[in-house]
This record gives C-alpha cells, structure tokens and sequence, in this order.
C-alpha cells in the first residue's frame, strides 16, 4: 500500500508491505546473513509508516 504525507515539515512517503487483520504493519527485509536485532532505521521506517497508513496512530 502506498503511503504518503507530512510529518512535521517533511513529506514522507513509501509502501507498506503487509497490514495484518489486527492492524500491525509488517515490513519484509531480505539479507544474506540472519540479522541480530532490528536495525534503528527499520524501527524508525516502521514507526514512519505507522502514522501514515489508515487507522494508524497520529
């Protein structure tokens, strides 16, 4: 799902991989190696299109 808006100045915009039936967005990541934690960029990316996407919180 495409998303997109303001965020304190800024347009934001980007694409939303999965909505699950509850509402929890989930954002599919591919890497060589198994990673050990959630990198700080993903959890921002996240966060991001947590406002933006319907129903999200603001």
């Amino acid at each position: 799902m495409y998303v997109a808006d303001e965020i304190g100045g800024a347009y934001v915009h980007g694409f939303v991989d999965v909505i699950d039936v509850e509402g929890r967005i989930i954002d599919i990541k591919t890497a060589k190696a198994t990673p050990h934690g959630i990198e700080s960029m993903n959890r921002f990316q996240v966060a991001t299109y947590s406002q933006l996407a319907p129903g999200g919180f603001r």
